[in-house]
């Protein structure tokens, strides 16, 4: 990045911010406000004062906060074979590195393209401000502002929450919600 850049800031969003999940939605909400917050402040990398505003939305991170809540774990499809994947804390950091330490751009996966080995097809997008990174298990993805394809991929997947989410349907339906036990 040019070095005419003075300030960086860097926001954590979720890939919660690209989904509708009924489990959390307060959760959801600010980080769909937060998504539109970054993109609203994108100007300030070309104003005077070159400030970069961007954000990373990482997917299910491998840290205590889920690795240690019994209700967050049940959403989560541990098996060995074809289960969810956790990013790690490290990949997050790494991503959150890139967008301050001078690169013009950074690479990402292209879309749902495959090369014909199999290999997701990527590209080069320009860091600047605006600009939202979802954070996968070994995989980096611009967030679009407009018709986006949302999460997808290892360690963007809690396989269990419609599970969940069908608990509290019931529970709402029932006529019992909020009653005293």
């Amino acid at each position: 990045r040019p070095s005419s850049t003075s300030s960086n800031i860097i926001h954590i969003s979720s890939i919660a911010a690209q989904t509708s999940p009924l489990l959390a939605p307060l959760y959801n909400a600010s980080k769909h406000g937060l998504s539109g917050f970054v993109r609203t402040l994108a100007p300030l990398d070309n104003a005077r004062q070159r400030i970069r505003v961007t954000a990373v939305a990482p997917g299910v991170i491998d840290t205590p906060l889920w690795k240690e809540n019994p209700e967050k774990l049940r959403l989560v499809d541990d098996s060995a074979e074809g289960g969810d994947e956790w990013v790690s804390a490290e990949e997050v950091a790494e991503v959150m590195a890139s967008l301050v330490d001078g690169r013009d751009e950074v690479e990402v996966i292209s879309g749902t393209a495959r090369r014909s080995d199999g290999r997701e097809v990527t590209r080069k997008v320009p860091v600047e401000g605006g600009l939202i990174l979802e954070v996968g298990k070994s995989r980096v993805r611009k967030v679009e502002q407009f018709n986006d394809e949302g999460p997808s991929g290892a360690g963007n997947t809690v396989s269990k929450i419609s599970v969940v989410e069908k608990e509290i349907l019931e529970m709402l339906g029932s006529g019992k919600w909020g009653e005293a036990e």
